[in-house]
């Protein structure tokens, strides 16, 4: 949810010397998650508010936000720790954000990393590429088992 934080913030307050920015497992279009989430009562008194503005239909927050303007690189997990989340989702997955919705137009790079939504905050690749995209505006060469794209 940072990314579409920052995303609203930028929108209404654009600092004169942003530099560059990373998104790790971003909901750019939504979160299917956040959809099944919505189903539930309980899910929905947990999250309140935000739960409705993290999902993929017309309210939610990320259909209001246009392509980048600024110098982004997005990194999508495709992993999901918990085997019963594996096919609650279409398509690849990081267990709360598929590949597809973190994609965003005007991205500078992409990456997609074999971790979990919550794992890859941890992983010493994505720290690796995290860096690089700061420094040069693009990501590490990849490495063996992981895609770019």
């Amino acid at each position: 949810m940072g990314s579409l934080l920052l995303r609203l913030y930028l929108r209404d307050r654009r600092p004169a010397r942003l530099g560059r920015v990373v998104m790790l497992g971003p909901p750019n279009h939504g979160s299917p998650a956040a959809d099944r989430a919505a189903q539930r009562g309980w899910m929905r008194a947990v999250m309140g508010v935000n739960l409705a503005r993290l999902r993929t239909g017309a309210d939610g927050v990320a259909q209001a936000l246009g392509p980048a303007d600024f110098e982004v690189g997005i990194i999508a997990g495709a992993s999901v720790l918990n085997p019963l989340f594996r096919r609650q989702m279409p398509g690849v997955h990081d267990g709360v954000v598929t590949v597809d919705s973190a994609r965003l137009e005007g991205m500078r790079d992409f990456r997609v990393v074999p971790h979990s939504h919550t794992v890859m905050l941890w992983r010493r690749d994505v720290i690796d590429d995290v860096r690089a995209f700061l420094r040069h505006g693009k990501f590490s060469s990849p490495a063996p088992g992981r895609v770019a794209e």
